[in-house]
């Protein structure tokens, strides 16, 4: 909670033996303290090269991120540096040498949104590039007083691309039958196994995506910088990419061109301001209060939603994160939660138990479900957000895929091939259920496709019941489509645009 300047809440970590997630809130007030004799109108040189995650797990722990984990980021991480770089008196200025930022489209949005933050207390932010690359500049022309590039660099300004493989023609030549039980033609994931080429469905959903991030990434620049471009940044976009650095330049895509020994003396004449810090003075006093009560549960959900336990930053484990959310709605600390999903689904049955436990917090202990999505929460991952009070997402996030999918495959013509034989001795019709050595029968495709067509009338039947929809309403926007957070709020399966600030309970 904010009133003001001030903040209300408690810092807690709320884990188990896995560490998978946190719990927190803010209990608090706040006091600047900036210390004497520090130099004023100064520039923060800021660490420029991440890769920006939702959410990552403690340091001590393996996985794939931490085994290198020495430029990953939490976005929440970098927002706190920049707030605290605002509210720096003796910082007045940001300076991003060759930015870097390794993320999805919607966490950029929420980077973005941070740098603009900044700005509006009246400092500046300055980039330097020797080259610029695509994303770089789209995140850099949303925020930047004064974009500088080495006269020999290039700006790679190109657009925006879908491109995805097709293994059917394949898998047919060395032998084997790839089996696509979606529920609905915009169910996708298997399509690379079963098709020869991108079907309608897919190119009219990639075309409808694209569509919806390209105008935002078109307006997030023109927002920035649209004052000093020639024309339309829609048709500078189409003359890239600037291979030269002074069609850049006289395309309004730049400030000045320069070497990086000239930009101290350049930062100087533009802002009048030549000291740069490396670091920040560690110069506010926070004087914490401990936990009480009127707590808010921030929990992470980022990953493969799976069956069992595991490790926060890597999967999405059902009963790690059921023990979570349980351990938060029992304590009467806490008066609500955040789930921050950040995944693309997986196990139906492991986000239906997810669902449930949520449920129960509503229902059993009176506690409000606010959902922040971030890069995606699509499939199982809008699953598990269904049912929540209020869903929160970027504008780019990718969410619904509201359907279902199974893909099996039938082998048998690539062990005639090879010379392998196979013999079975079973009891039971369907024992031998899912063979990879002979053709699936029509009773056992017809077995998994009523699977999938239950599972799809019960997916439809959740969304419908939490965002007050009919089944039809639902089915009309579901049948595997994935939309972006932008358009999911227009057809209602989102209620607002925005991170974490926007997702308050």
């Amino acid at each position: 909670m904010a009133f003001g300047k001030t903040q209300t809440g408690g810092l807690a970590r709320l884990s188990d033996e896995d560490n998978h997630g946190y719990l927190y809130a803010h209990l608090s007030s706040l006091a600047y303290k900036p210390l004497l004799g520090m130099s004023p109108k100064s520039w923060y040189k800021m660490p420029a090269k991440a890769t920006v995650v939702s959410y990552r797990a403690p340091k001590y722990e393996l996985g794939p991120i931490n085994l290198f984990d020495k430029n990953v980021r939490t976005i929440d991480s970098m927002k706190k540096e920049l707030k605290r770089a605002k509210n720096d008196s003796t910082i007045d200025g940001i300076l991003l040498v060759n930015p870097s930022y390794g993320t999805s489209f919607a966490l950029m949005q929420e980077l973005i949104e941070a740098f603009r933050d900044f700005k509006e207390s009246g400092k500046h932010i300055s980039v330097y590039y020797d080259n610029i690359s695509n994303g770089g500049y789209i995140f850099s022309a949303s925020i930047a007083d004064k974009i500088y590039l080495n006269p020999t660099g290039m700006l790679d300004l190109r657009g925006i691309a879908i491109a995805s493989p097709y293994l059917r023609d394949l898998l047919d030549s060395v032998g084997v039958e790839p089996i696509n039980l979606r529920s609905h033609k915009y169910k996708n994931a298997g399509n690379m196994f079963s098709e020869s080429e991108m079907t309608e469905a897919e190119r009219e959903v990639y075309e409808s995506l694209l569509d919806s991030i390209y105008e935002q990434v078109l307006a997030s620049i023109e927002t920035g910088r649209g004052d000093r471009l020639i024309k339309p940044i829609a048709e500078l976009v189409d003359e890239g990419p600037y291979v030269i650095a002074q069609e850049a330049l006289d395309a309004g895509l730049v400030d000045k061109l320069i070497y990086q020994d000239e930009l101290k003396g350049e930062l100087k004449k533009d802002f009048s301001f030549s000291k740069e810090r490396k670091e920040m003075a560690n110069y506010h006093n926070y004087e914490w209060a401990k936990p009480k009560e009127n707590l808010i549960a921030v929990i992470y959900a980022s990953g493969n939603i799976v069956m069992g336990k595991g490790k926060a930053g890597q999967k999405i484990a059902h009963q790690t994160t059921v023990d979570l959310i349980r351990k938060a709605r029992k304590d009467p600390k806490y008066k609500g939660i955040i789930l921050r999903v950040d995944s693309g689904g997986g196990s139906a049955q492991a986000s239906d138990i997810i669902l449930r436990e949520l449920e129960l917090a509503k229902k059993e202990n009176n506690m409000p479900i606010v959902v922040s999505m971030a890069g995606s929460a699509a499939s199982g991952g809008y699953y598990i957000a269904a049912n929540a009070d209020k869903i929160v997402a970027d504008g780019t996030t990718l969410t619904g895929s509201i359907g279902v999918i199974g893909l099996a495959f039938n082998a048998s013509e690539l062990f005639k091939k090879v010379k392998v034989n196979w013999s079975t001795v079973k009891k039971g019709e369907h024992a031998d259920l899912g063979a990879l050595h002979r053709p699936m029968r029509d009773s056992e495709k017809n077995i998994l496709e009523s699977m999938i067509e239950h599972t799809y009338d019960d997916f439809i039947g959740i969304v419908a019941d939490g965002r007050g929809m009919s089944k039809d309403e639902v089915h009309e926007i579901a049948q595997g489509r994935v939309w972006t957070g932008a358009q999911a709020k227009d057809i209602g399966l989102v209620d607002a645009l925005g991170g974490m600030a926007t997702s308050r309970i």
